[in-house]
């Protein structure tokens, strides 16, 4: 009678584990991947503002200094 009960209460105990320990795993995943999404979509954002700010850089530039830079033989 004893061992049974021991072997019951055991077997409850290893079946909550595995219930919490699997939606621990699910609540997990999700929370990384959406943190991943994130730093992806911070990262794309900063270089696009680094792309922009380049290209709006080299149009406020002169046209000589951009055929300076182009083309190594347009330098006298």
């Amino acid at each position: 009678m004893r061992r049974r009960l021991i072997n019951s209460t055991l077997a409850v105990v290893l079946v909550v584990i595995a219930v919490f320990g699997l939606s621990l795993v699910i609540v997990e995943t999700r929370t990384i991947e959406n943190s991943a999404q994130e730093s992806v979509s911070s990262d794309a954002v900063r270089l696009v503002s680094i792309v922009d700010s380049r290209l709006l850089g080299a149009r406020g530039s002169p046209p000589e200094c951009c055929a300076s830079r182009s083309s190594p033989a347009a330098t006298p």
